[in-house]
């Protein structure tokens, strides 16, 4: 996760940062996933 964080403040054009309904950054595995394109159909809860 603290990976795509540094890669979004670097990239932000390149790599959509998910916000929540709350209006802030979203820290949820799936919801980074969906924003970027990747799928998350086997994640699990670590």
């Amino acid at each position: 996760m603290f990976t795509f964080q540094i890669v979004a403040n670097f990239f932000a054009d390149k790599m959509p940062i998910p916000i929540d309904e709350e209006g802030k950054v979203s820290m949820k595995l799936t919801d980074w996933a969906e924003a970027n394109e990747v799928s998350a159909v086997n994640a699990h809860d670590a």
